[in-house]
Parts: C-alpha cells; structure tokens; sequence
C-alpha cells in the first residue's frame, strides 16, 4: 500500500507556481514511474478523488481499479460562509502546513504555556490499524511531530495508539502536574481524535478549547459535524487562532 502525502500537504512541500489538480495527478504519476510501480488500485477521499480521477484521465493504462469518495467536479461553496471558510482553507494551504498549529506552539511556548505532543505511534497489533491499515509506526519518521511545528526542549512527548491522547498515556498526570484546567486541542481529526480526547478531556473534569481553524477532517462536513458534537456532548469551547492568540498574550 502507498500512502501519498500531495504537494503542500503533511511533509510534502508546497511547490513554486499555482497548485492544481492535474498538476497534483502529473507528481502522483511521476511518483509512480519513479517507484516502479505498473498499474495500481487508486483510492481516494475528498481532494485524492479528484486527484485520482484526474490521474485515469491522464494515463488510463496505469489505474487497474478507481474508488473515489467525496470528491467533487469543482470548488463552489454553497453560501458566503462557505466561501469565507474555503478562503481561509486556501491561504492557509498557501503558507504553510499546519499554519495555524504553529502559531499556536510558538505563542503558548512564548507565553510558557505547556506543550503536549501526543504523536500517534503504534504498534502492529493495535486495533486501530484494521481499520486505517498502518501508519505513524512507532519508531518511524511517521510518529514524529512534523519538524515545521517547532517542538522544543521542555515540551513533553506522549506517543498515542488510539484515538484518545488519554487512553493508556500518562496525559492525565501530565496536565495535572501543571494545574491545567482547560485543555487546548489541536489536529487531525476533528471527528475522530480530537472527538475521542475532548470526550475523555471531559469525563476528567477538564474544559475542551478547539481552535475551529486549528484542527481538520477529511470533508468540510465532517469537520462541522465534529466540532457541534464535542460543543454540544462535552461542553467544549469552540473558538479562533486569533482569539486564543490574543488571550495567551
């Protein structure tokens, strides 16, 4: 199985000159000619169908099978909200990976406001893995916190094999060494781990704070979705960058 970070995302740089589509499928062909690989099973979710779609077209003979799932056939929000959101997605891609992570870090390291890391690093029998096939392996570069979020000296670093940054870590004792009551939650994704820590950040008596900007899913939906349910079930505190960079000063 190959897993494809596209340009601009994760530890994929962001090319020079306008990112497109096609030119996303033309690096993920060039990727395959460069592994050797013949013709492949494409599978791809929300943008990686386009992209996947994109690649059939462009060189049929390489794609054996092609599932895609959410994708869409052009960038057209459904109101002003939408557009504003997709505005800020955009120059956020524009920048850099995880912009609004990193501002965040630099302004609680600033603040001397504790840093928590809790990096997915799993082993070959945990559950998870039937579900997401492997990934961020203990050990490997994937478990590492991305270099263009600046962890620093002092910070501490949990490694997680589920969903929750709670379940089996020593997270709990952490954050009340520190007498922290609210709990600021970063990431990917905000339907999946940041629901599961922000549940298990409630039943320990502690207030969710997510930076709607400052944590993603794989669909505009499901990222919604996941946000109303951690306010609505766990009282969360759901806010901005710029609120929280402003309160932090």
């Amino acid at each position: 199985m190959l897993l494809v970070d596209l340009p601009g995302h994760r530890r994929s740089a962001l090319p020079a000159g306008r990112l497109t589509v096609e030119g996303m499928a033309a690096r993920v062909e060039a990727l395959l000619d460069e592994l050797g690989e013949g013709r492949v099973h494409v599978v791809g979710i929300s943008l990686g169908a386009c992209v996947g779609l994109a690649l059939a077209l462009r060189a049929p003979a390489r794609v054996r099978s092609l599932t895609l799932v959410n994708g869409f056939a052009q960038l057209r929000p459904p109101d002003a909200a939408g557009a504003l959101r997709m505005a800020v997605r955009l120059v956020l891609l524009a920048t850099a990976p995880m912009t609004a992570v990193a501002r965040l870090v630099a302004a609680a390291h600033t603040a001397h406001i504790p840093v928590i890391w809790c990096n997915d690093a799993h082993l070959p029998t945990d559950f998870e893995l039937k579900i997401w096939g492997a990934h961020a392996m203990k050990g490997t570069p994937g478990a590492q916190t991305i270099p263009a979020l600046r962890e620093q000296k002092g910070d501490e670093v949990l490694g997680k094999r589920t969903y929750s940054a709670f379940y089996e870590t020593p997270l709990d004792t952490v954050l009340r060494a520190h007498d922290v009551t609210h709990l600021a939650i970063t990431g990917l994704h905000t339907n999946i781990c940041c629901r599961h820590t922000s549940a298990d950040a409630f039943f320990r008596g502690y207030v969710p704070v997510l930076p709607e900007d400052g944590v993603d899913s794989l669909t505009e939906q499901a990222h919604r979705d996941g946000l109303e349910y951690i306010k609505t079930m766990y009282q969360a505190e759901v806010t901005a960058t710029e609120k929280l960079l402003r309160k932090w000063k």
